[in-house]
Formats: C-alpha cells, sequence, structure tokens
C-alpha cells in the first residue's frame, strides 16, 4: 500500500496544531524530513482554502502581507532553506507584519527549531511550537498504523516494531513499505538517513556554526545531535 493509499495523523501534533489554529496562534513545526509536518498541515486544512508557500522558492517579497476579502491561512514551509541574512531579516519582517493582522493564521514549517533569527518575533507572538517528538505514534497509534498498512502481524512483531522504532513515523512507513521485514526495514532506513538526513548535515553543520552563540548552543545540539529510536542502531 502506498502513503497515498494511508494517511494516519499523529494524535499529538494533530492536538497541539488545532489548538494553534483555534487560539490564532501561530503554528511552527519542525522535524526530520519525511515525519510528516507539510502532510500534517494539509490533513487538517483539507477541504478549506489556503495559501502554500515553500522558502526554498519563494522569495518574500512574493508573499502578499495584505489581501482584500476574508481570513487568510497561510503556509510557509521549508524555512530551514532561509540562510542568507537578508532574507532572514526580510523573512522576519514578513512574518512579523503577518501576524500583526488578527484576520491572518499562520503555519511555519522547518527541519530545525526555531533559528536564531525569528527568535524575537517567536518570543512576541508566542508561537505553538510542534516538535519532532510531537510527530511520534503512541503503541496504539503504531499498531492501528501497520494494520490499516495491510499487515497481519502478531503481537510479538508489534511490540518489538515498537523496541526499535517507539512510534517513529519514518521508521513505520517503512517497515510497511518493506512487508513486515525487519531486516529490509533497517537496511532502508539508513539509506534513508543518508540520503535525507546525513547529508544535510554538512550544509547546516556550517550555517548553524556561523551564527551559533552561548544563547543558542542548546538549540544548535537539537539539530546536530537529532534523537533516533533504537530502531537505527539495533542491527
Amino acid at each position: 500500500m502506498t502513503e497515498k493509499e494511508i494517511y494516519f495523523r499523529p494524535k499529538q501534533a494533530g492536538r497541539k496544531l488545532k489548538t494553534a489554529l483555534e487560539l490564532g496562534n501561530a503554528a511552527y513545526l519542525y522535524g526530520v524530513t519525511g515525519i510528516g509536518k507539510t502532510a500534517l498541515a494539509r490533513s487538517l486544512l483539507a477541504g478549506k482554502p489556503y495559501e502554500y508557500y515553500t522558502a526554498e522558492e519563494a522569495q518574500p517579497e512574493e508573499i502578499p502581507e495584505k489581501k482584500e476579502g476574508k481570513e487568510r491561512m497561510i503556509v510557509i514551509d521549508d524555512l530551514h532553506c532561509v540562510t542568507l541574512q537578508e532574507y532572514q531579516e526580510s523573512y522576519a519582517l514578513l512574518i512579523k507584519r503577518l501576524l500583526e493582522q488578527e484576520s491572518v493564521k499562520l503555519i511555519l514549517i522547518s527541519r530545525a527549531p526555531v533559528p536564531g533569527w525569528l527568535l524575537s518575533v517567536h518570543v512576541e507572538y508566542r508561537f505553538i511550537e510542534i516538535g519532532e517528538r510531537d510527530f511520534y505514534f503512541s503503541r496504539e497509534e503504531q499498531d492501528k498504523y501497520l494494520r490499516q498498512s495491510g499487515l497481519n502481524l502478531d503481537s510479538g512483531f508489534l511490540q518489538k516494531a515498537w523496541e526499535l522504532g517507539k512510534g517513529h513515523p519514518v521508521s513505520l512507513k517503512i517497515l510497511a513499505m518493506e512487508n513486515g521485514d525487519l531486516d529490509r526495514a533497517v537496511k532502508s532506513m539508513w539509506l534513508w538517513l543518508e540520503n535525507h538526513v546525513f547529508d544535510q548535515w554538512e550544509k547546516e553543520l556550517g550555517e548553524f556554526l556561523m551564527e551559533t552563540s552561548i544563547v543558542e548552543n542548546e538549540r544548535s545540539r537539537k539539530l546536530l545531535k537529532p534523537e533516533f529510536p533504537p530502531f537505527f542502531s539495533s542491527f
């Protein structure tokens, strides 16, 4: 079964995002590639009008600050791609101006926690942060997801999957893709890490070292030393 045929919304992340939207707070979603940040936003906004921009392609001036008419729901994705100081300042100002408008609801998405260039806006407007751990499935969610993926698994296997993956969404997607074959799934996990996580570190490490201060050390460690479940190291 392909990912398109099944989407399982993580309860904790979904609850926090729904709360942010109801309260009118900006939501800031972050975590590694593939954990389900953009999918969660799209799932909650399905059937509703919203504007979607990716900072990898859109310049700040391409995102209109004001529009005539009804309330606006805006998603700005890939904020980790904003690396030049000029664009960081422009994006921070844009986000601040958007949040000054009661008619705007904002979802921000990145691979990393709130960066230094956005901290002052974060403090002023109190983003609701939805971090990587919020996307992890509970044991009950894990079992339901695997069974809905078409896998007929006994309780012993489900317990083993939990001990290894601890509900990490990517580990479960790959386990389902490999039809429950743990050995093949672990190999695929390492390929995913190599292609979607480790290859990004060299660039991101340089960027963070350039802007890291004593205040930023704790935040930097979260990106440079992400938490992976036992699935990634048990074989």
